[in-house]
């Protein structure tokens, strides 16, 4: 159903939020009175969760692949702006620096936990420097220089390398890239 009605979302001439969303559905009968939009809306609500996003049950971003840009992205936008304002389920599948990133612009870095980061190796390595003791915090010396921290690399400094720029790294690209594009194409 999400991608014939993906399909037919961008056929339709009135897309705005403010045009009341009409649906039928082929093979049944019945008159739209609110409860065939709001499975439509369900549905493709959905959708557009397991097809454009990627994360778990903490919550989404804009997944990455080159063939959900632009267009998927900008009648995603349109579908989520259509269910919140009639009657549909929210887009509730959002992490919460993502969420703020699409509705304001800006990163908010106190809102990036560890919990955020999706690159596997950069995990790893927050991981080590979280658990290091001084002696092996050294060892990890090159990879932490690696992903832009500069500072002193002591003991004292364990979360700030680890919520600074390492927990901002992955965002550089391609999970920001990615939220900034559907930031564009769908508001």
């Amino acid at each position: 159903m999400f991608t014939r009605g993906m399909g037919q979302w961008r056929r339709q001439k009135k897309s705005s939020p403010k045009n009341p969303l009409r649906v039928s559905f082929i093979g049944e009968s019945g008159i739209d009175n609110g409860a065939l939009r709001k499975e439509f809306l369900t549905e493709m609500m959905a959708g557009v969760e397991a097809n454009l996003f990627q994360g778990g049950s903490t919550g989404k971003t804009p997944n990455h692949s080159i063939t959900d840009h632009k267009e998927n992205f900008k009648t995603a936008g349109q579908i989520i702006a259509v269910s919140i304002t009639q009657g549909g389920p929210p887009p509730n599948f959002f992490r919460e620096w993502c969420f703020g990133y699409i509705s304001t612009g800006e990163i908010d870095k106190e809102m990036i936990s560890k919990d955020d980061v999706t690159d596997p190796e950069l995990r790893q390595l927050m991981e080590e420097v979280e658990m290091a003791e001084p002696e092996a915090l050294i060892n990890l010396l090159d990879r932490i220089l690696e992903c832009g921290y500069s500072g002193p690399i002591t003991q004292e400094r364990k979360e700030e390398i680890i919520k600074g720029p390492l927990s901002c790294t992955h965002l550089s690209y391609p999970t920001d890239a990615a939220a900034d594009l559907f930031r564009h194409e769908a508001i």
